[in-house]
């Protein structure tokens, strides 16, 4: 027999289990949106797609493949 978990106990269960997170850690709140790490600065990634694209472009000598199918490639991935 399973328990259903919208049962009494089971809601207590859980209310004591949130208010035990709470005490550990304050912050914690599942309501609020939780966000890890930082959120990337626009100009990075210009300049991060901007040098990998150079780099590709002087390792293959600056040759045969023409620049869209290195773009198109970058923009696959």
């Amino acid at each position: 027999m399973t328990k259903d978990l919208t049962s009494v106990e089971s809601v207590h269960i859980m209310k004591d289990a949130l208010n035990e997170i709470k005490t550990i850690s304050p912050d914690f709140s599942p309501t609020k949106k939780q966000t890890v790490g930082n959120k990337p600065h626009i100009l990075s990634l210009v300049l991060g797609t901007i040098f990998v694209v150079f780099l590709a472009l002087f390792v293959t000598g600056f040759g045969y493949q023409p620049w869209w199918v290195k773009l198109s490639n970058l923009l696959c991935k």
